[in-house]
């Protein structure tokens, strides 16, 4: 007889909130465009991914099977009580099982699937009639699919009494799931040590803190920061600004938003390249990360800085700030070395200790000259482990062309450059792109130029092309996407 050995490994779920929504193509979905996202995701180091909060195309479900993300398969935002004057809430009573059984059945085949979320922050979260419907839910993906854990998102917006009335409701989960209420974790444990928690959306600004949390509590199994990605959609939310030029505030209190057309709190940008924040992420989660190095934007340089509650400082991989000769800058290193070191034009700036105590994370205030800076990842013998680097460019006079293919689709990153080069962080060039293209995007959640556009204009150095490659073969005519 062969005997069979299990071995089971805890894992922290170090996960990123998404929209179903890709990048430059909007809400068109195509299987290799959503197994691009997927790669985006797994490329930042996230192992998991909430779908916020409706259910996604089967071929992004297909692409987590492949690569390997934890998936938490959510389907409500909202219940009998609407949040806009069209959604599902209209339909709920009527139709909620049969869009839940439509759901299961379809996803429980992925063994992505880690868990079941059956809503998102529902209003009616302190009524009686909410946890009892949270039980018919929950025993019916029990039936369907005996195996899975159910969870859903609760959160309050009225303080302690409010979040105290949820616990009939948390109590028909089989994990709770906390938005933006990670200080609540250690009271909650306390009077209920049963309650299994996962943190179904944090502030990407609380990154170190969260990392804490779940890294010292084993009944806090891990982390869902929203989001994971920007996205068209629910506009203005993660910006920041300059005093005077914006109308002040988060997302939600503002009525006009235009030229705002999308979200900008992810730790990847819409044309898949990661912000400063998702490396500081990865740096906290995963050992292996290298050394990183970015720079914050200097308050005052083009005008006094406002942040947002998604929002981060604006920071970047950038050593151009032209006029700010002389005056401090902040530069911000993020390393699992034991020490770092930071190099200005040569000489040393300073060394730091940079270990888990400091959260792996150093900051360097140095006088801003042009020229080159250099981050070093030191061990305890004072040997250089690994290095980052960031030069200060010349006007931008031309664009370089990155290429990534993923079965039909290429993803054509254009860069600015100057004469000799080196990357332009603040390039902005009009780019045409040729060939079969699909959609154009940059960063810019302000850029009301149509995705069909052939040409766009850079923003931060880059812009993107999405292209149908045409293989020999195949029928060029092809119009269907």
């Amino acid at each position: 007889m062969t005997a069979l050995c299990i071995l089971a490994v805890a894992v922290n779920l170090h996960g990123g909130c998404v929209h179903h929504d890709t990048g430059p193509l909007g809400a068109a979905s195509h299987p290799d465009a959503e197994r691009w996202k997927v790669r985006k995701l797994k490329e930042a180091g996230f192992n998991a991914v909430r779908l916020g909060c409706n259910p996604f195309p089967e071929a992004f479900l297909e692409a987590c099977d492949e690569e390997g993300l934890f998936v938490i398969d959510d389907m409500f935002d909202m219940w009998r009580e609407g949040k806009s004057e069209a959604d599902f809430s209209r339909d709920f009573e009527r139709d909620w099982a049969e869009a839940l059984e439509a759901v299961v059945r379809r996803d429980r085949v992925h063994p992505s699937v880690a868990m079941w979320s059956i809503g998102n922050e529902i209003l009616e979260r302190t009524s009686d009639w909410a946890a009892e419907q949270a039980v018919r839910m929950v025993q019916l993906c029990k039936k369907l699919d005996p195996g899975r854990p159910v969870t859903m998102a609760l959160c309050t917006w009225g303080g302690d009494d409010e979040w105290l009335a949820q616990d009939k409701l948390a109590s028909a989960l089989d994990i709770v799931g906390y938005n933006y209420a990670e200080n609540r974790v250690d009271d909650d444990h306390a009077r209920h040590p049963e309650r299994v928690i996962v943190l179904t959306e944090t502030y990407p600004r609380d990154a170190t803190n969260v990392w804490r949390i779940v890294k010292d509590r084993p009944y806090v199994i891990g982390e869902f920061v929203w989001s994971a990605m920007d996205y068209r959609g629910e506009s203005m939310i993660g910006r920041s600004y300059y005093e005077g030029e914006e109308e002040p505030g988060d997302h939600f209190r503002i009525k006009n938003s235009f030229p705002w057309h999308g979200a900008n709190c992810g730790d990847i940008d819409l044309i898949g390249r990661r912000k400063p924040i998702s490396h500081l992420r990865e740096t906290l989660w995963n050992e292996n990360a290298p050394t990183y190095l970015a720079v914050r934007e200097p308050d005052g340089w083009k005008g006094k800085i406002v942040t947002t509650d998604w929002g981060t400082w604006p920071t970047f991989e950038s050593w151009n700030f032209k006029g700010w000769e002389g005056k401090p800058v902040f530069v911000e290193v993020y390393s699992r070395a034991p020490r770092v070191r930071l190099v200005v034009n040569g000489s040393v700036a300073g060394e730091k200790p940079n270990g888990e105590d400091n959260a792996y994370f150093s900051e360097f205030a140095v006088a801003y000259e042009p020229g080159e800076i250099v981050a070093y990842g030191i061990d305890a013998h004072g040997n250089v482990l690994d290095s980052a680097r960031i030069a200060t460019s010349g006007e931008p006079v031309a664009v370089r062309f990155v290429s990534e293919t993923v079965g039909e689709l290429e993803f054509l990153t254009a860069e600015t450059v100057d004469a000799n080069g080196v990357f332009c962080p603040d390039g902005e060039i009009d780019v045409e792109f040729d060939g079969d293209v699909i959609a154009t995007a940059s960063d810019n959640m302000k850029d009301c130029v149509p995705a069909t556009s052939r040409i766009r204009r850079t923003s931060h150095g880059r812009a993107m092309a999405v292209r149908r490659v045409h293989r020999p073969g195949t029928d060029s005519r092809r119009q269907a996407f």
